[in-house]
């Protein structure tokens, strides 16, 4: 029966949610190389080992030669809550790997969804209690920036969230590494000016 409400679950997420230029590129092609550059990679990491990563990508069609560029984010987080209950229950951390891609439509579009609205409030402090949340929805990722003060300090949330997820419910998110979205951005430039 789990196996079922799976196969439909990712029959519905593969429906429901689109796929970057990137993917489409990728599953009509028989024979595939992926370069991911290690020297311009964005890391973010929480502190449970949980970690996503922005890679620039160029995918080549091996038979035709014909290539694109993209980013390929690439993301580990705990699917079995949080680590608390699983220690009390005994249950061991089961960590879960996903891949998305970003066409350069939508590279230039989250650029300037960083540049507008998220590096002008790292680090704001928010007088009253009150949130704010800045949402960038592309092809196949979801990225949020949380800003809140519920107590006497402002949080910073950065999340990362794979679309067509077999865990819709679970994604990466971190509070300690907001202040290294400025090297996404760089990443992202990088792409943007290596495909001209």
């Amino acid at each position: 029966m789990k196996q079922i409400i799976l196969v439909i679950t990712l029959l519905l997420n593969y429906l429901i949610y689109g796929q970057s230029e990137v993917t489409k590129f990728i599953k009509n092609i028989n024979y595939t190389k992926i370069i991911l550059d290690e020297s311009e990679k964005a890391t973010f990491r929480s502190g449970t080992s949980e970690f996503v990563d922005f890679y620039p990508a160029t995918i080549k069609n091996l038979k035709t030669d014909d290539s694109i560029v993209g980013l390929k984010i690439t993301t580990l987080y705990d699917i079995t809550g949080d680590s608390f209950s699983a220690a009390l229950t005994g249950q061991k951390n089961i960590k879960h790997l996903e891949n998305a891609f970003m066409d350069l439509k939508e590279i230039s579009e989250l650029v300037i969804f960083f540049e507008s609205y998220i590096i002008p409030n790292i680090d704001i402090d928010l007088k009253k209690k009150n949130s704010t949340i800045y949402i960038f929805d592309s092809e196949e990722l979801i990225i949020r920036y949380v800003i809140s003060r519920a107590t006497g300090k402002t949080k910073e949330l950065f999340e990362v969230q794979i679309k067509n997820s077999e865990y819709p419910d679970k994604y990466f998110w971190t509070k300690s590494q907001v202040k290294k979205i400025p090297e996404v951005v760089e990443t992202l430039k990088y792409i943007i000016n290596s495909s001209k």
